[in-house]
């Protein structure tokens, strides 16, 4: 059973070989993938990563007054606040929907909702003026 030399040459040459082509093959491969990502899909992933990292967020501007030629002021920015719930902290929401119902001229039943909403924060109304926002803080709510 002793092989000679000369085949056990040949087989250690030809599983050199083989190995050596499947290295190839398969630095071949991950050459070609590399390719594949950094080549022709450069535009897919660079947009992608710039979806993750950038958002466009509209920031209102903060205008200066406006004068007449007296300098009497004629027109002003208000900042105006906005109306949210915690409906977790809230001790009676019925209670709670029936007070700000009228001042914010809501319909009881859609505040009721979304005061016994399931999630953690939402929005009752946004840009609120002046008068109401001072009626709404007067009433000091819980989770309001």
């Amino acid at each position: 059973m002793n092989r000679s030399p000369r085949f056990q040459l040949y087989s250690f040459k030809t599983r050199l070989l083989t190995v050596l082509v499947a290295f190839i093959l398969c630095f071949l491969a991950v050459l070609g993938r590399v390719f594949y990502l950094q080549i022709l899909k450069a535009d897919y992933y660079t947009d992608k990563a710039k979806s993750q990292h950038e958002r466009t967020v509209t920031l209102e501007p903060r205008r200066g007054r406006i004068l007449d030629k007296n300098g009497r002021i004629l027109a002003v920015s208000i900042q105006l606040k906005s109306l949210f719930a915690k409906p977790g902290q809230i001790d009676s929401p019925t209670r709670a929907a029936r007070l700000l119902s009228p001042i914010l001229n809501t319909p009881y039943h859609k505040l009721l909702i979304e005061l016994k909403s399931k999630s953690n924060f939402v929005w009752i109304k946004r840009k609120l003026p002046p008068d109401q926002t001072k009626q709404v803080q007067k009433l000091n709510l819980s989770g309001i």
